[in-house]
């Protein structure tokens, strides 16, 4: 996978980048979005966010201290995170039919700074971003996620 070995490769995701502040725009190619005015509230009302990874992602995260990102994260320039009402319905849409998935769990208060609630269109809410890079430390634990009835349900930690 192109995105475990991220020194020297992809030196933006190395550092923090800047997170703008509320209400300020952010473009990302040809899509524009209005960061969240109650970013703050938000951040205060959530424990954990979560990243999606399949087991060999996860493996890669232990091995190397590093979360691979995705095409989609080097694309947006910001790594793709879920609160906990949103990441069954997120790894139903984007994960249908993974045997592997789990739900890695972030605690949001030591990357408050690099995280950003953003108004993701397709689906009409905000979603956190981290705009930074996600290291094996920032990490709780690793939940597997059980496929069930074409969705996903919470099983034990991975």
């Amino acid at each position: 996978m192109g995105g475990l070995k991220l020194r020297g490769r992809y030196p933006h995701l190395e550092k923090p980048s800047p997170v703008l502040p509320d209400g300020a725009e952010n473009k990302v190619g040809s899509l524009s979005f209005v960061n969240s005015p109650d970013c703050t509230a938000m951040k205060k009302q959530t424990e954990f966010v979560y990243r999606l990874a399949t087991k060999a992602e996860w493996l890669a995260t232990e091995k190397t201290g590093v979360a691979p990102t995705r095409d989609i994260d080097r694309r947006d320039g910001y790594i793709h995170l879920s609160t906990r009402e949103q990441v069954i319905e997120t790894a139903t849409l984007h994960f249908a039919g993974a045997a592997d998935l789990l739900a890695l769990e972030i605690p949001l208060q030591p990357l408050a700074d690099q995280v950003k609630f953003e108004l993701a269109p397709k689906r009409g809410e905000s979603f956190p971003h981290l705009y930074g890079v996600l290291r094996r430390e920032h990490i709780a634990r690793a939940i597997g996620l059980v496929g069930k009835d074409g969705s996903f349900q919470f099983g034990g930690e991975a």
